[in-house]
């Protein structure tokens, strides 16, 4: 795992592309990133707000596909 470099928080600002861990958080947002930021980037998808960064564009398509996955199979969980 690595570090992040020196940038804006990443709630306010997006994942930061020069930052080796937010590259990081983009490929896994679900593993790594903190329930504010998970839903920072929900709200943004289902806003259909641009991405901040191409970091940020990776994380919401992530994201994006774990939505679709959960509408086919929440009507199954009990």
């Amino acid at each position: 795992m690595s570090t992040h470099s020196l940038h804006p928080d990443i709630l306010t600002h997006g994942l930061a592309d020069s930052c080796e861990r937010c590259a990081e958080h983009a490929e896994r947002p679900l593993d790594g990133l903190d329930q504010k930021n998970i839903a920072s980037l929900i709200a943004r998808v289902q806003g259909h707000e641009e991405p901040r960064s191409a970091n940020e564009y990776r994380a919401m398509y992530q994201l994006e596909k774990a939505i679709m996955v959960a509408r086919k199979i929440v009507p199954f969980l009990g």
